[in-house]
C-alpha cells in the first residue's frame, strides 16, 4: 500500500484528465458576479503578448488552495508556474536551476485594477495565473502537495548521536 501511495503522490495531472475535468462545473455559474469573474480571467490581454501562456504542461502542486493577494494597478507580477518557487505564488527564479531540469517558465501578468486577486497554487489552472477551482477535483485533493497536509508522509525526527 505504501508503494502505491508513493507512486500516486508525485504525479501531475495530464492534459486528458484536465480536459475531462474541465467539462464539469468547477465554479458555479448561477450568479452574475461569478460569470463576470470567469470572463475576466479567461479573456486576459496578456495571453496575446506573452508566449508563456501557451505552455501545455503543468507544474507540481504546491498547495491545494488558492492564495489571496492585494495587487496594485500598473505593477507587473510574475506567477510561478512550475510550483518549485520558495516565494509562492510568485516566481523566485528556481526554474533557472539547471539541475532541476524545469521546462516551465513563469507567467507575467500586468495588473489593470487595484484589488484582491486569487492566485492559483495548485498550478493546474486553465486560466493562469488565477484560480479557476481546479484544486477542488479529487485527484488534486487526494494527492501530494509541497505544503504539508494530511496526505504528507509523517515527520520522523532522527536522534542525534553524541560522541
Amino acid at each position: 500500500m505504501a508503494v502505491l501511495r508513493k507512486s500516486i503522490c508525485f504525479r501531475t495531472i495530464n492534459e486528458q484528465q484536465i480536459q475531462r475535468l474541465s467539462s464539469k462545473k468547477i465554479l458555479d455559474d448561477s450568479d452574475e458576479t461569478t460569470r463576470k469573474v470567469k470572463k475576466e480571467i479567461s479573456d486576459l490581454p496578456d495571453k496575446q503578448i506573452y508566449p508563456e501562456y501557451s505552455q501545455t504542461i503543468k507544474g507540481v502542486v504546491y498547495d491545494k488552495k488558492p492564495f489571496k493577494y492585494h495587487c496594485i494597478e500598473g505593477k507587473a507580477y510574475v506567477w510561478c508556474s512550475c510550483g518549485r518557487s520558495h516565494k509562492q505564488p510568485f516566481c523566485d527564479g528556481t526554474h533557472k536551476n539547471t539541475h532541476l531540469k524545469i521546462k516551465l517558465r513563469p507567467i507575467r501578468w500586468d495588473c489593470t485594477e487595484t484589488k484582491d486577486y486569487w492566485f492559483c497554487n495548485c498550478k493546474q489552472t486553465q486560466n493562469p495565473p488565477f484560480c479557476d477551482g481546479t484544486h477542488k477535483i479529487p485527484t488534486i485533493q487526494n494527492g501530494h502537495s509541497t505544503v504539508r497536509d494530511v496526505h504528507s508522509p509523517p515527520v520522523i525526527p532522527e536522534k542525534i548521536k553524541k560522541k
